[in-house]
């Protein structure tokens, strides 16, 4: 599958040096000191990956109010137009990748921030 081996690919270019500290959930109302505790947690080192029903830019203003998103990050959507031919989504999602590698080139690995969509995944 060309779509699973491009996935797994990004992914490991992507997830390098990782390690997962700890898992938690935000809801949409915040609860006092979340950005604040959040900020901290970042300034000590610790990496954020946030999975979400949420729709893309419902999880964006979530990811700002609560500091998860730095407001200097250079934020890449990925998301698939499910409308495309069979035979363009396999180079659409090459190109994707290709362009959200370029575009966290010039940024700190704490300052890189990945919205993935659904429809990318699925």
């Amino acid at each position: 599958d060309d779509r699973g081996q491009l996935l797994s690919s990004a992914a490991e270019e992507i997830e390098v040096d990782m390690e997962v500290v700890g898992i938690t959930a935000i809801e949409d109302k915040l609860q006092d000191f979340v950005p604040e505790t959040i900020q901290k947690l970042r300034q000590a080192g610790i990496k954020f990956w946030v999975l979400t029903g949420d729709k893309l830019e419902t999880a964006r203003n979530i990811g700002y109010s609560s500091r998860v998103i730095p407001t200097q990050a250079c934020v890449v959507d990925l998301d698939l137009d499910l409308s495309l031919p069979a035979d363009r989504i396999l180079s659409s999602i090459g190109h994707s990748l290709e362009d959200a590698l370029a575009r966290f080139e010039p940024y700190d690995s704490t300052m890189r921030v990945l919205m993935i969509t659904g429809a990318f995944l699925g």
